[in-house]
């Protein structure tokens, strides 16, 4: 991984300012990680596959699942019917 040397003189100086002489050690490291996590979840977001959208059932699918569902309904409709 390479940080660009402005980025790198700007990190160091946020950090001084903000952390004193450890917030300067602290802040290429802190830089690196971040422009990683960044990169990372815009590939992630950017690049992500869009949305397929699911599978057609064929008619004779549909008509089979429709008459099993029918068929189910029927028997417990007998089934709270013989416990009533």
């Amino acid at each position: 991984m390479e940080l660009p040397p402005l980025v790198v003189l700007v990190g160091v100086l946020i950090g001084g300012s903000v952390g004193g002489v450890l917030g300067a050690l602290i802040a290429v490291p802190v830089v690196g990680t971040l422009k990683e996590v960044v990169g990372y979840l815009y590939g992630k977001v950017i690049e992500a596959p869009a949305i397929e959208a699911p599978p057609q059932l064929k008619p004779g699918v549909i008509a089979s699942i429709a008459s099993v569902a029918s068929a189910a309904r029927r028997m417990g409709d007998r089934v709270f019917r013989a416990g009533s």
